[in-house]
């Protein structure tokens, strides 16, 4: 079909019908513009005409902010000062990435059980406070590489232990010969009678979940009592309310050291653990670019002297197989 308008003759000034060639043009302009439509609609089973779909790095830049989720009561990992400062190992490791990236970074304290629903709800960009490495975690998030090594281990006061706590410590001492740690099990330990068993607090949301068996296999040794956060835990500890603390050595030390308290570490690991940063599984760009960050951060030496400040040791392992 062609589109006719009406035109006056040159002669004699009469009006005369003709074809538009101009409207045919742009017809079939507008066609090829439509075929391409279509193509990078559908892929034309071609994957270069396919449109990258991942913006989350290109929103962070816009932005100019990440949004780092974090729970503030993990000393040294982050925590709060008296004055409300929020400090710690993650922190200054998060300003660095941030410097390199050009964005400023907001901290901001989320409800640690509700981590999930945090990055789903775009509340927040990552999630960055002693984020234990778990078979589980990997499948709900998406991680970064590993950027400090540590271990589980029971924390109690100094003193004579809870004669259970005693029996653990001096069973599993004799087998750590050429073992760097031990998933304790029931089948290995025997149960030591007493008249009340050792009561253990453990992390509700930790890297043993709750609605978990403990995956050390503790519990024939020990009665577990669940807290929501880490400080509540070492009081509870300090108060006598629980034997034994499960925390990372990273928090052991703090504690420890920093913060003075009466207690010491049991002489046996429970695990390894390796801390990384969780973001959404969908966000690979965001994750691939602080990846690339942290890599940079700990070839300038810079991750190390961030650890030595709060570690008194440089424990990072960012580039460590």
């Amino acid at each position: 079909m062609h589109c006719l308008m009406q035109v006056p003759s040159r002669r004699d000034g009469a009006l005369r019908v003709q074809r538009c060639d101009g409207c045919m043009v742009w017809r079939s302009v507008c066609c090829a513009l439509l075929v391409a439509l279509l193509c990078l609609a559908v892929g034309c089973d071609s994957p270069d005409l396919l449109v990258d779909s991942d913006l989350s790095l290109s929103r962070v830049r816009v932005a100019k902010t990440l949004v780092m989720g974090v729970s503030d009561r993990t000393p040294p990992m982050c925590f709060r000062y008296p004055n409300g400062e929020i400090v710690g190992f993650d922190v200054d490791l998060a300003r660095a990435v941030c410097r390199v990236l050009g964005v400023r970074l907001i901290i901001r304290p989320i409800k640690w059980t509700l981590k999930r629903n945090a990055l789903r709800c775009g509340l927040v960009d990552c999630v960055w406070t002693a984020f234990a490495v778990t078979a589980r975690r990997r499948t709900e998030f998406l991680l970064s590489e590993p950027y400090l090594r540590t271990a589980q281990v029971l924390l109690v006061r100094e003193g004579r232990l809870h004669p259970d706590l005693a029996h653990v410590e001096r069973e599993l001492g004799q087998r750590m010969t050429g073992v760097s740690a031990v998933h304790m099990r029931g089948d290995i330990l025997p149960m030591r009678s007493s008249h009340k068993q050792a009561r253990i607090a453990v992390l509700r949301g930790g890297p043993v979940p709750g609605n978990e068996k403990w995956q050390f296999g503790f519990e024939p040794h020990g009665k577990i009592v669940w807290y929501r956060h880490r400080s509540a835990m070492l009081e509870a500890l300090r108060t006598r309310a629980v034997d034994a603390a499960l925390v990372d050595l990273v928090e052991a030390h703090d504690a420890v050291h920093r913060q003075g308290a009466p207690l010491r570490v049991m002489r046996v690991p429970l695990g390894l653990s390796q801390y990384a940063v969780a973001f959404r599984r969908e966000d690979r760009a965001l994750r691939d670019e602080i990846q690339r960050i942290l890599y940079r951060i700990a070839a300038s030496g810079e991750a190390y002297r961030i650890a030595e400040k709060w570690f008194g040791v440089g424990q990072s392992v960012i580039g460590i197989e």
